[in-house]
């Protein structure tokens, strides 16, 4: 499968009130792709992507800086299922 044809499966897995505020509130291609993605991941509502827009979550992700990868264990790592 090629890009665009995967792409173009992520935008029709959100429903059709979060592709409109999508492409009303975000111009970037790239950004637009990061919330779809983000919304299928963590199962936003409408409400929760607006928030997440409205605070610039594209451009915040990244500059946190936490130590999660240095001190929580991988949860897979003795063979537990998650």
């Amino acid at each position: 499968m090629d890009e665009l044809a995967f792409k173009c499966k992520q935008i029709l897995k959100i429903p059709w009130g979060h592709n409109r505020l999508i492409i009303s509130k975000i111009k970037d291609l790239t950004e637009a792709q990061f919330y779809i993605q983000e919304t299928l991941n963590n199962n936003w509502s409408r409400d929760v992507l607006a928030l997440q827009i409205k605070s610039n979550l594209y451009q915040r992700q990244g500059k946190s800086i936490t130590n999660f990868k240095n001190t929580l264990t991988d949860p897979t790592a003795n063979g537990n299922p998650v």
